[in-house]
């Protein structure tokens, strides 16, 4: 909702709001400022800012098969919001984001794993008049046909952001790694800590600290603690 005002060969945002529906989250309000340039009809550039908080992910939204992860994920832009300038060929986000509230889930990269079945005898020595047991091994099959090369995917309009972002947590942050469903594999991580994203054309760098809360576990089989911290160097 808002307002375009041309002046010259720019149309200012006034009064711009994206805002979230309000069944969804009441509170997800965010103010857009700043200007689009134009080349005739077309869009030669922006110099865009945007300050509030949204709801960017819902899990009953977001589940869909062959999802790199689903959710659900609240953010809020750092004091001096996001700034992003550019043109549709190349651009820079810049600013804070926090991390207000989120609850994702990364599941295996195959839903539905085909697996075989072979058993085993298994015969103690100690006593060897003792019945023998059979015991089942589950494995996954390995597949000798050669996969094709992936084929060559003309960059889109996302791919053509660049990023300079802090990301912090300030909320209630925690992530699952799904390795297996069947055995109920998972990495539960409750997270706190601040990183650096940079991403241009030539690199992409991860800088920071991340620290594992006494509230995390990793399940296979039986529950295991998980603490500690982790470091991103590059």
């Amino acid at each position: 909702d808002g307002d375009l005002r041309p002046e010259g060969k720019q149309f200012r945002l006034e009064n711009v709001v994206i805002r979230n529906t309000p069944e969804d989250f009441a509170d997800g309000r965010m103010q857009a400022s700043g200007a689009l340039t134009l080349h005739g009809i077309s869009l030669r550039g922006f110099d865009l800012r945007f300050n509030g908080q949204l709801q960017v992910l819902r899990e009953d939204s977001s589940r869909l098969m062959g999802q790199a992860f689903y959710g659900d994920l609240t953010a809020e832009t750092g004091p001096q919001g996001l700034s992003w300038q550019g043109d549709l060929e190349r651009s820079l986000l810049k600013g804070t984001v926090l991390i207000r509230n989120a609850q994702i889930t990364l599941p295996p990269e195959r839903e539905s794993p085909r697996y075989s079945v072979r058993l085993i005898d298994v015969i103690r020595a100690q006593d060897p008049k003792q019945s023998t047991a059979r015991l089942e091994v589950t494995e996954e099959p390995s597949s000798a046909t050669p996969t094709a090369p992936p084929e060559t995917r003309k960059p889109s309009f996302v791919d053509r952001i660049d990023f300079d972002l802090v990301v912090q947590t300030q909320g209630n942050t925690q992530v699952r790694f799904v390795f297996n469903r069947q055995t109920n594999d998972v990495l539960f991580a409750d997270l706190r800590g601040r990183m650096g994203f940079q991403r241009d054309p030539s690199s992409m760098r991860l800088t920071g600290e991340v620290e594992v809360t006494n509230r995390s576990y990793y399940n296979f089989l039986k529950r295991f603690g998980a603490t500690g911290k982790i470091m991103f160097t590059g």
